[in-house]
């Protein structure tokens, strides 16, 4: 009984662990406050979970770490994602609503683009807190990765978008889970979505190591 609460013991690891997403996940809500912030607040929070998952370095030290130095990327990179986000969803909501001959087939043109913004925006921080690279070769790489790991990037949107499914179709219940989305869920989705991006990240330092080679 007493190896349950040793230090090293899978309970006491495990509740280390929800700890470290729980602060993570305060940490980085605060810092997305101001909105044009989230995208530094975003990339910062994958960095710190790619050590904590290897169980390297310090959650908060290392996200803070990552906040300040990809600061000025991460917010262009965010600013773009919420201002083409933005039209395209402003479009679609018009051509939906207005009626003329052509509004069905623009409606499904600004829906593939919505598709396109997603797979673009669930790539887009990961790859700047992994790699460095121009804002044009990332948006490249983003666009060329999820196409590349499809399957991985349906997950990866789904995950983002369980907030917003919840509060369009489930509105009670998401204020209900208001204490779930401030405290964890945020820092659990980006742990669950750099789980996902473990073997891509793996095969292009494979393929880095060997051109070096």
């Amino acid at each position: 009984m007493h190896g349950i609460f040793d230090l090293d013991s899978p309970l006491m690891r495990g509740l280390s662990r929800l700890a470290d997403l729980i602060l993570l996940n305060l940490v980085a809500v605060v810092c997305a406050i101001p909105v044009v912030t989230l995208g530094a607040s975003a990339t910062a929070l994958y960095y710190a979970m790619g050590h904590l998952i290897k169980d390297e370095g310090r959650p908060i030290r290392d996200f803070f770490s990552a906040f300040r130095s990809n600061f000025r990327q991460a917010t262009v990179v965010w600013l773009i994602l919420l201002i083409s986000g933005a039209l395209i969803a402003f479009a679609m909501y018009y051509y939906s609503s207005v009626e003329m001959t052509a509004a069905t087939v623009l409606v499904v043109i600004t829906g593939i683009l919505l598709v396109v913004w997603c797979c673009l925006a669930v790539w887009a921080f990961p790859l700047l807190a992994r790699y460095y690279s121009t804002t044009k070769q990332l948006f490249f790489n983003a666009g060329l990765l999820s196409l590349v790991y499809l399957p991985r990037t349906v997950l990866m949107v789904l995950i983002n978008a369980v907030p917003v499914v919840v509060l369009l179709l489930f509105t009670p219940y998401f204020f209900i889970g208001g204490v779930l989305w401030v405290c964890l869920w945020f820092s659990l989705a980006a742990y669950l979505i750099r789980r996902l991006l473990e073997k891509p990240f793996q095969n292009i330092q494979d393929k880095q190591e060997v051109a070096e080679e």
